[in-house]
């Protein structure tokens, strides 16, 4: 089921442009929406695959570690950008304006 509606948007676009290229107002939000249900069709392949269940056993059972590189790096790009908006704020008023 999953795997027809997933391949569903695809069809649907074949058919659905024609008509669209008479009524440009015609909304095809619901087909994109639609197409979102490809990452479920993804995520269903994670549970044949050993390689890709050592992957999420590693990620969780690392997830501090992870989690705090992910913290200090952002923490670093606010200290540098902060830094460089600083330092080349009197050098280039004109490109950094608050």
């Amino acid at each position: 089921m999953i795997d027809t509606l997933a391949i569903f948007p695809f069809f649907a676009s074949l058919l659905v442009d024609p008509v669209r290229a008479q009524d440009p107002r015609l909304d095809l939000r619901i087909l994109r929406v639609i197409r979102l249900l490809r990452l479920a069709r993804i995520l269903k392949l994670g549970r044949y695959s050993a390689s890709l269940c050592l992957i999420v056993k590693v990620l969780r059972s690392r997830r501090e570690e992870l989690l705090i590189s992910a913290a200090v790096g952002v923490l670093l790009l606010v200290v540098s950008s902060s830094l460089m908006y600083a330092l080349e704020n009197e050098a280039q008023p004109a490109v950094f304006r608050p």
